[in-house]
């Protein structure tokens, strides 16, 4: 168990968890809004703004939080039974989270200066919820349940978003991100730059195994009669 979840009530970590999911559902229909508002009141028109939506790594993984983090806050019993808080699952959504706090920093922050509605949402996606969960990850997940293996199959969604971000640009035109544009940069350097934030993915996820190994190594020992 991790280090505040032994000294915590599981109530206060079901508290969190649904103050974090009302925040990121809050933004999600912000962004929503702001998106649909912007295209045509046809159906052809509000199909494009869906799947202009989905097309964003940061909606996507912040519906993922959104989904675990309501579905634990919902779930009768002790937090370890909870499916949206086994360990793998919770950790690699930090790191995926996390991944969209740091890429929107370093390298899209300074392409635009979002206003009103579009501030409101552009900080609660990008600062407020990828902080909050790496804090609930930090709280309340168990701890010293990982191994090094696991940070494999956690590549798959990014890499799976990259096949589909591909796919879907080369039929409608438009790509999310300017680092996956295929039409202004080719394919040769969009490649390279999906296999550099594949290692980044990497390096991140294997950062929060070892801060898991670390912690439960401290519990185990705090736990351990002297």
């Amino acid at each position: 168990m991790s280090l505040v979840a032994r000294s915590r009530s599981p109530g206060l970590s079901r508290v969190y968890a649904a103050a974090l999911a009302a925040v990121g559902w809050f933004a999600l229909a912000i962004q929503l809004y702001l998106i649909v508002r912007g295209v045509p009141r046809t159906a052809a028109g509000i199909g494009g703004a869906i799947d202009r939506f989905v097309s964003f790594f940061t909606i996507v993984t912040n519906l993922l939080v959104a989904v675990a983090v309501t579905a634990w806050a919902w779930t009768p019993g002790e937090p370890e039974t909870a499916s949206a808080r086994r360990p793998r699952v919770a950790t690699a959504l930090a790191a995926y989270i996390s991944i969209v706090g740091l890429i929107y920093s370093l390298l899209l922050r300074n392409l635009w200066q979002p206003t009103g509605l579009q501030k409101i949402a552009d900080v609660l996606l990008h600062d407020a919820v990828p902080i909050a969960y790496v804090v609930y990850w930090l709280a309340f997940v168990p701890k010293g349940r990982l191994a090094w293996r696991d940070v494999l199959p956690w590549l798959l969604y990014p890499l799976g978003y990259a096949l589909y971000s591909g796919v879907r640009g080369a039929l409608v035109g438009s790509y999310p991100y300017p680092f996956i544009d295929v039409g202004a940069l080719g394919y040769p350097r969009v490649l390279l730059n999906v296999a550099l934030l594949t290692l980044l993915f990497c390096g991140v996820g294997l950062a929060f195994i070892a801060i898991d190994r670390t912690m439960g190594r401290r519990v185990a020992a705090r736990a351990t009669p002297s």
